[in-house]
């Protein structure tokens, strides 16, 4: 029988998936399979204020420092290196576009 992660950790107000995430990762020894998809984009459109930037930023290096060693240098390379081809290839979409 599988056991629950448990709920969103409503502590992070903006980055409570994110760490839900992680903590699902810490639990199960899940692994990460990057698909070059876009599913859904949120940044822009969200209304976020700089003070809420700085805010996510915040929560974003806590849940760094809390999940320290979950993934090895090179697989975080990894994933963020995908991340950002993703981001890259979107707005070059965008830009073509206009």
């Amino acid at each position: 029988m599988t056991q629950a992660v448990g709920l969103f950790d409503c502590h992070y107000r903006i980055r409570a998936d994110q760490e839900w995430h992680l903590r699902f990762f810490r639990q199960y020894r899940g692994s990460y399979q990057h698909i070059p998809l876009l599913i859904c984009r949120y940044e822009g459109v969200s209304g976020f204020s700089r003070r809420q930037q700085a805010a996510a930023d915040a929560e974003r290096r806590a849940l760094q420092r809390r999940y320290r060693g979950l993934f090895s240098g090179p697989e975080l390379g990894r994933i963020y290196l995908k991340r950002l081809i993703v981001k890259v290839q979107y707005r070059a979409a965008a830009l073509l576009r206009r």
